[in-house]
């Protein structure tokens, strides 16, 4: 890692619901606009992963989700070019309400195969072939 770059924290989510997991699309105005990613965000000290996911996915889907029912998938760790993304990320299977693109941005419903078809963040990238193992039959 190059101990130039700003490190900037961020927890992910990826929601599953049956065999679909939810994917939206990063609004104009915001960076990589027009890519997509699974929900999350930055964590703000003194937040621990999971609770920057709950207020984050209740700030842009309006779910309430529970930390401690998170399932950890991994810990991604991507060099962009301006700044190093350090992000856990986790399955999540339980919310209450339905999501909804409150900042603006488009959210789809897919299978991990449709995921090829969507031009994913790069960061986000690295999660897709972990998945499998959590959307078996």
């Amino acid at each position: 890692m190059n101990s130039n770059k700003n490190v900037i924290f961020c927890a992910a989510g990826v929601l599953k619901k049956e065999q679909f997991c939810l994917i939206a699309k990063r609004p104009e105005g915001k960076p990589f606009a027009g890519l997509w990613e699974f929900p999350g965000g930055k964590i703000h000290f003194p937040e621990t992963p999971e609770e920057a996911l709950e207020r984050e996915l209740s700030e842009e889907l309006g779910i309430n989700i529970e930390g401690h029912k998170l399932q950890k998938i991994t810990e991604i760790s991507y060099e962009y070019p301006d700044f190093h993304l350090s992000m856990p990320t986790f399955l999540c299977q339980h919310w209450e309400n339905e999501p909804q693109g409150l900042e603006g941005q488009l959210l789809r419903w897919v299978t991990i195969q449709e995921l090829v078809n969507y031009d994913i963040l790069p960061a986000s990238k690295e999660i897709i072939h972990l998945l499998h193992r959590f959307f078996q039959h």
